[in-house]
Order: structure tokens, then sequence, then C-alpha cells
């Protein structure tokens, strides 16, 4: 089985590689944004690519709304929650627990579209 880790990655590594290690012992494929090769095109497509091979979506999210390639109107990481749907996959997804303390500088200024969609 193939699960496709989504989230951002500067703030979230620690959690990406415990999400990894899971997968791996328990004999699933991880897809992550880790492992990915140069494939020609922008980060969107190329995560909607390696989306399309997955067999469940598993999303860990915590304060950033992370990167918008130039052309898109959201985030990577919610770009691929949403075509993860759209290829009626389980979506399986984590969120921070708002009372456990955060790291300032992990935390966007304006947490407005991260919070909008955590809310999804």
């Amino acid at each position: 089985m193939h699960v496709m880790i989504s989230s951002t990655g500067r703030d979230l590594g620690a959690y990406r590689q415990a999400a990894l290690e899971v997968c791996n012992s328990l004999g699933l494929q991880p897809i992550a944004m880790e492992f990915f090769e140069a494939m020609g095109v922008g980060a969107t497509d190329g995560s909607k690519r390696k989306l399309a091979t997955a067999d469940v979506y598993v999303g860990i999210f915590a304060y950033r709304y992370g990167y918008v390639e130039a052309g898109h109107h959201h985030a990577v990481t919610e770009i691929e929650f949403n075509h993860a749907g759209e290829l009626g996959l389980e979506r399986l997804c984590f969120l921070s627990d708002p009372k456990y303390p955060w790291p300032p500088e992990a935390i966007d200024p304006d947490r407005a579209r991260i919070e909008a969609f955590r809310q999804q």
C-alpha cells in the first residue's frame, strides 16, 4: 500500500520522519517529498502526479500554511489535500493540538489561511 505523506517541511520535519518510520515498520510504501526526484514540472504538478499513485493520504498540519507556487492560489499542501479528495482517497489528517506549545518561528504571522485550511 502506498501512503502519501503531506505537510509543510520546515516546521514538521520530525513529524514527517516519524510518519515515514511508521510506514516502513508496517511494510507500507511512503510517498514523501523527501524522496521526490527532479520531475521537470513544478512542485504542485509533481505532488499531484505522485499522489495519483497513492492508496491513502496522510496529512500533518500545524500553523504554517506553506509554499504557494507561482500561478496557484493555494499552498501545495492544501492542493494535495483537495486532490486526494478528488481522487477518492481516504484522507487521514492529524492536527497539532492548540493547547500544545508551538515554537513562534513555526507559526505564520497571519494565520487566516492555515486556520481556514485546518477547518476543512
